[in-house]
């Protein structure tokens, strides 16, 4: 008499949220996704996760298996690396936690403004800016944009992580946004789409030509009196604007 015990095989499908290829307790379990049991090109049998995440294949005869799931539209696997297991089953063969990990891609989105007043918040009236420069980076990947007509930027498709976010500084500009051309730090998860970097900049000319200013900031202002092409002549005194002395009578538009 011969007799065989029929294999099985087993696993789990998570939520990879963190991206690190782990399945910590806290991450949910995926239902309804369709995990593929194949012997050479030939599929023998699916199975679609439970509410629980499980799945598991039974009855198995000897041979050589290839387990792998169906990827669901804008998710990415993480877990195995390879995609998939192949496994040898023998009688008796018990296969257990053949796990699928997947995430979804995030983006980080922000905008760029002419911040005329140098105040580092956008007024109403303070137009968008196009063709700036930003660059992401997590550890040595940088990627970088440049903001189209509308003065936006969004760098899509991004694994979970920290990514800083920065400008990448213009000749005869002043990032006032954020302060002191500090950047952004973001950590983001799976499928998290985040949004609202605000860069603001101020375009500072040399001080031998026209100077953007704010006359509130001015102690000792003598006369203002609008000249006939439509300019306010300001005429002022011991001002020092952005390290270096300016002319006492400028013109401002």
């Amino acid at each position: 008499f011969a007799n065989f015990q029929y294999g099985s095989i087993s696993g789990t499908k998570w939520h990879d949220q963190d991206g690190d290829s782990v399945m910590d307790g806290s991450e949910p379990k995926l239902a309804n996704w369709l995990i593929r049991l194949k012997k050479g090109t030939t599929l023998v049998n699916s199975s679609t996760t439970n509410a629980s995440g499980n799945y598991s294949f039974t009855n198995i005869t000897a041979g050589t298996y290839e387990v792998s799931e169906s990827l669901l539209t804008g998710w990415t696997q993480t877990f195995p690396a390879s995609g998939k297991y192949t496994i040898t089953i023998i009688s008796g063969t018990v296969e257990t936690n053949k796990n699928f990990g997947n995430l979804k891609l995030g983006s980080i989105s922000g905008s760029k403004f002419f911040d005329h007043d140098s105040s580092g918040t956008k007024n109403g009236c303070e137009e968008m800016l196009a063709n700036f420069k930003f660059e992401l980076s997590k550890g040595s990947v940088k990627e970088t944009l440049t903001t189209g007509t509308s003065g936006t930027f969004s760098f899509i498709n991004k694994l979970p992580g920290t990514y800083t976010l920065k400008e990448i500084q213009k000749s005869g500009w002043r990032q006032t946004k954020p302060a002191g051309g500090a950047l952004y730090t973001i950590t983001i998860s799976s499928g998290v789409d985040t949004s609202g970097f605000e860069f603001g900049n101020f375009y500072a000319l040399d001080s031998a030509k026209m100077r953007t200013m704010i006359h509130s900031n001015f102690a000792d202002i003598i006369s203002v009196a609008t000249n006939a092409q439509g300019y306010i002549k300001v005429t002022v005194s011991n001002i020092d604007q952005l390290g270096s002395n300016v002319k006492d009578t400028v013109f401002n538009r």
